[in-house]
C-alpha cells in the first residue's frame, strides 16, 4: 500500500473513531463516515471489508491510545500508591476538560456492543484485561513497599480498580462532577491501606 493509500485508511479510521465516540457504533452509518471524511465507498471497502471490520480496527486504535495512557501514569515517578491514585486524578482531569461529555470510548462501545457482537466483546475484554494487568503489577509493587495490606489480592483488586474507574465515568457524567473520583480514591485507600500505614 502506498503513502496515499495509508493516508486514506488513516483518515477513514480517525473519522470512524470520532463518529463512534460521538454517536455510537449503531448510530453511525457508513454513509456518515464517507460524508465526514470525503472518500468514496470503494476506497472504504478496499481497506475495511465491512462496518464490523472497521469497528474492530477502531477498538484497536482506541486501545493503542488508552493502554499507553495507563502505562505512562502507572509507571511514572512517585510511590506505587501515589501513581495508582494519579490514575484517578488523571481521569478526573480528562473528564473535566471535556466538560463531563463523551466518557471512555472503550467503555461506551462495551456498553453498546458487548451483548450483541462477540468479536467486539472479546477485543474490548482483552484491552480491559491489559489495563488490569498494569494495575496488578502496581499493586504488587505497593505491597512490596509496605503501602498496602498483605491480605489484598493484587489480581482481584486490579479488576476492582478498573471497574471503579469505568463506573466512575458514568457517575461523573451524570453528576457533572469530578468529586466521584475523589470519593472513589478515599474509599479505595480505606480498603487497601493497612493499619498504621501512612
Amino acid at each position: 500500500m502506498g503513502a496515499k493509500g495509508d493516508e486514506t485508511k488513516r483518515k477513514i479510521l480517525e473519522t470512524a473513531c470520532d463518529l463512534f465516540y460521538l454517536r455510537g457504533y449503531h448510530g453511525t452509518s457508513i454513509d456518515d463516515i464517507l460524508k465526514a471524511c470525503r472518500v468514496k465507498k470503494g476506497n472504504l471497502y478496499f481497506h475495511f471489508k465491512s462496518k464490523e471490520a472497521l469497528g474492530l480496527s477502531v477498538i484497536d486504535m482506541y486501545g493503542s491510545v488508552m493502554i499507553p495512557f495507563f502505562q505512562e501514569t502507572l509507571r511514572g515517578k512517585g510511590s506505587a500508591l501515589s501513581r495508582l491514585f494519579g490514575l484517578f486524578q488523571a481521569q478526573e482531569r480528562r473528564l473535566k476538560s471535556a466538560r463531563f461529555k463523551g466518557g471512555c470510548p472503550l467503555g461506551n462501545l462495551a456498553l453498546e456492543l458487548a451483548d450483541h457482537h462477540d468479536g467486539f466483546r472479546r477485543k474490548l475484554d482483552a484491552i480491559f484485561d491489559a489495563w488490569a494487568r498494569e494495575v496488578e503489577q502496581l499493586l504488587k509493587e505497593a505491597q512490596k513497599e509496605g503501602e498496602i495490606k498483605k491480605s489484598v489480592d493484587p489480581k482481584q483488586m486490579a479488576t476492582f480498580v478498573v471497574a471503579v474507574l469505568e463506573g466512575g465515568i458514568l457517575l461523573a457524567k451524570t453528576k457533572k462532577s469530578g468529586q466521584v473520583y475523589r470519593h472513589c480514591m478515599k474509599s479505595l485507600e480505606c480498603l487497601i491501606r493497612g493499619p498504621g500505614i501512612r
